[in-house]
């Protein structure tokens, strides 16, 4: 494999995935209203960056990194509940999600390969960095993608529900 080369479009990803982690680790700081906007805002942000990450090559040898779950997400309390469909272009019956549990789970995919990208940039190590860029490429399109357009939509609704005097 040639040299791998930090790209605007990547560099611009890995701000916004430091920016959706340090929320989810400071969430339990902010009141419900104030941890909804964010999470809709920082949600929106990271799959617009997403959007523009370039296809990537498989790593040769992938690493995964150890880190500390995130025990003291406080979630969004009774409007945490929402409903979503597997596929939109499908017609099946909606299930219930977790606005909380979407979330934790976009944070792990992001925050796994952020703590690789970080370890490469403070080494120079470029394969590193790869990897990082491939792990988010490869999982917002199979993964953590679907799930920020799933939050996005169960954010909007709770927060139109708490401005409304529901929640």
């Amino acid at each position: 494999m040639s040299e791998w080369t930090l790209t605007p479009e990547v560099a611009n990803f890995v701000d916004n995935a430091r920016h959706f982690c340090e929320f989810c680790e400071e969430s339990h700081t902010f009141e419900l209203g104030e941890r909804l906007l964010r999470g809709a805002i920082l949600v929106a942000n990271l799959y617009s960056a997403g959007l523009f990450l370039p296809e990537q090559a498989p790593p040769e040898e992938p690493i995964q990194p150890h880190f500390d779950e995130l025990n003291d997400f406080p979630g969004f309390a009774e409007l945490t509940l929402f409903w979503q469909v597997k596929d939109a272009h499908e017609w099946s019956a909606p299930v219930v999600g977790s606005l909380s549990e979407t979330l934790v789970g976009i944070y792990r995919d992001v925050k796994r390969a952020l703590l690789i990208f970080d370890e490469g940039y403070a080494t120079g190590n470029s394969l590193l960095m790869h990897q990082a860029a491939w792990d988010w490429q490869h999982h917002m399109e199979r993964v953590w993608g679907d799930h920020a357009v799933d939050a996005l939509r169960g954010l909007h609704s709770a927060m139109n529900k708490l401005h409304n005097g529901q929640g």
